[in-house]
């Protein structure tokens, strides 16, 4: 009833559910074996997921497509009513009554069967849907039998579609996303991210991005609050902007469609490099290395990091597409910083220089960080042969195995955590790293890592300021 960008669009007014079967009983043969295929072939299209993807270029399993079926129910709609009104139709009390019968048997079933499974009920809009069918029924039976004249039948059909439109718009409408307590009560859209993106604008009055840790309702929030960020919930999101996350391999955390972009994982290096400069969290995550605190505005702590990028800068090399795959996901964001990427299929270099990862880098320095073997937990987890440090095989006892491992960071200018594994499996799944100190973990401090059948390596920077577990 909510989606309008996934979910396929067929309602074309409770009209048409007695309108389209009146048609195609009292259509000539012509007539129905032409809109009889097409009708067909509409519900093949529906129906199998590779003609969604086919009719959006390949870049989404998305349905915005439908609207061609509203498009054919309407026509049908018009030819229906062209029949009604112009006298064409011959009918037969048998099969009216029997036309009539079955849609109502049809309609009362699903509405018995929807308020019992789906509690339909607790909702006005099928209710409501249910009594207008009702109500047309009358409309167009009075019409087909004499008792109601033309003229006043096409009265009644404006006024119904009307009180329809009016209805079902309400839905849309009233969604609940302002109230009086969500204005009161600061929460939603009226949260203090408000109060906080009006004190960066006056302060700072340059060109820069605003990345959050939390999402006021949903990914929608830049759009609505109005400030530039890197998350969003938009059929027509920037199909550059997606390659960009799915080549760098940053986690499509709700799900893994282009519509959902639910921003770059809190990972400063991605921030940096699409002007990314402030960060506002009111809840447990922790500010990355290199944010300062600026000010807290009711729940909402302001960040600015003191190494932020320009959204425009230029860079004196290059390194090719297929050179630059072939670095795992962690040393793409590092090229990223020393050199930019050339089209697929490009060769035109002129003035450039190619980037070689041989050159001297002074810029990481790695120290090794004991860890205590006795303070190693591993929950829900069976191990079968090695240890933490070495190779681990271990059976997995609940759908939550888990290995905690306390650790003291070096004392350090840039206190880094890097974290790298290989992980030996016979199944696909997904992995979690979480961080977090005295406060504990939580989902804003994790990075997501999928891994295959056999092995997977896995290398990820943790960038945070205090002690992490």
């Amino acid at each position: 009833m909510w989606n309008y960008y996934e979910s396929p669009i067929l309602y074309t007014g409770t009209l048409s559910i007695l309108l389209v079967p009146l048609y195609f009983f009292y259509a000539n043969k012509k007539n129905k074996i032409i809109y009889g295929i097409l009708f067909g072939s509409l519900f093949i299209f529906l129906l199998f997921p590779f003609f969604s993807h086919f009719f959006n270029a390949f870049s989404a399993n998305s349905y915005r497509w439908t609207f061609i079926i509203i498009i054919f129910i309407s026509i049908l709609n018009a030819r229906s009513l062209d029949y009604i009104t112009e006298n064409k139709m011959k009918f037969s009390n048998i099969s009216l009554y029997l036309l009539i019968s079955s849609i109502a048997f049809v309609s009362i079933d699903l509405l018995l069967i929807g308020n019992e499974v789906f509690n339909w009920s607790q909702y006005f809009a099928h209710s409501f849907k249910y009594l207008f069918i009702s109500l047309l029924f009358l409309v167009i039976y009075g019409v087909l039998i004499k008792k109601i004249n033309l003229s006043t039948f096409k009265n009644l059909i404006i006024i119904m579609i009307c009180i329809e439109l009016a209805g079902f718009s309400s839905i849309t409408v009233n969604r609940g996303m302002y109230s009086k307590e969500s204005v009161e009560s600061k929460i939603g859209y009226n949260d203090y991210t408000n109060e906080a993106v009006d004190y960066i604008n006056n302060k700072d009055k340059g060109l820069f991005r605003i990345d959050k840790s939390y999402n006021s309702v949903f990914l929608a929030d830049a759009m609505i609050q109005g400030y530039r960020g890197v998350k969003s919930y938009n059929s027509l999101n920037q199909p550059s902007y997606i390659e960009f996350l799915r080549t760098m391999e940053v986690p499509f955390k709700i799900v893994n469609h282009p519509n959902y972009l639910t921003g770059l994982d809190l990972n400063t290096t991605y921030s940096r490099l699409l002007g990314v400069k402030y960060l506002l969290i009111n809840n447990l995550a922790l500010p990355p290395n290199g944010y300062e605190l600026l000010d807290q505005i009711g729940n909402v702590k302001i960040y600015e990091d003191k190494y932020s990028l320009p959204l425009g800068f230029t860079y004196n090399n290059f390194i090719s597409y297929e050179k630059f795959m072939e670095y795992n996901a962690r040393e793409r964001d590092n090229i990223l910083l020393k050199a930019f990427v050339l089209n697929k299929n490009t060769t035109d270099s002129i003035g450039y220089k190619e980037y070689s990862a041989n050159e001297s880098d002074n810029s990481n320095v790695l120290a090794s960080i004991a860890i205590n073997d006795e303070e190693i937990e591993l929950n829900n987890i069976e191990p079968i042969m090695g240890d933490i440090n070495t190779s681990l095989t271990f059976n997995a006892v609940t759908s939550d195995p888990h290995i905690i491992i306390p650790v003291t960071p070096i004392e350090s200018i840039n206190q880094e955590i890097k974290v790298s594994m290989t992980i030996s499996s016979n199944i696909t799944s997904e992995g979690q790293i979480f961080f977090g100190g005295n406060d504990g973990f939580s989902e804003e401090n994790s990075n997501t890592f999928k891994y295959g059948v056999g092995d997977t390596y896995y290398e990820r920077t943790l960038d945070y300021w205090v002690s992490v577990n």
